[in-house]
C-alpha cells in the first residue's frame, strides 16, 4: 500500500473551507477583553479605566453573555462549538488553559544540548 503524502496546498485549502470564523460576523478587540478582565476579577468601579473600552463594546460583551451557553447545557464538542468565538468564552478558556499550564506538574523542557 503506497501512503499518501502531506500535502499544504490541500491542508490549506480545507481549512479555508472549514474556517467557522469566516461564516460568522463577530469581532473581537482589546477594550472588549479589559471588560471582561474587570467583570472576571471583580474589580471596584473606582479602579476601572473607563477609557479602555467603547459603549459599543459593552453592548457587545453584555450579548454576548447572553448567547453563551453554560457548560451544563453542553454535551459534546459538536455542541461546545457554539461558544466559539464568544468573547467571553474564548477569555474564560485561555485564562484557565494559561492557569492549568503554570500549575502543571508534568512540565517538560527540551534539551539544552544537541546530543546526537
Amino acid at each position: 500500500m503506497r501512503k499518501k503524502r502531506f500535502s499544504t496546498h490541500v491542508f490549506l485549502e480545507q481549512l479555508q473551507k472549514r474556517n467557522m470564523q469566516s461564516k460568522m460576523h463577530r469581532k473581537q478587540t482589546p477594550g472588549m477583553f479589559r471588560i471582561i478582565e474587570y467583570m472576571y476579577a471583580g474589580v471596584d468601579a473606582s479602579k476601572v479605566d473607563f477609557d479602555s473600552f467603547t459603549l459599543d463594546e459593552l453592548e457587545y460583551v453584555y450579548n454576548e453573555a447572553h448567547a453563551l451557553y453554560s457548560m451544563e447545557d453542553i454535551y459534546d464538542e459538536e455542541i461546545e462549538r457554539v461558544n466559539w468565538y464568544n468573547v467571553i468564552y474564548e477569555y474564560v478558556r485561555s485564562t484557565q488553559n494559561i492557569y492549568e499550564l503554570l500549575h502543571s506538574r508534568k512540565k517538560q523542557y527540551a534539551g539544552e544540548d544537541d546530543f546526537i
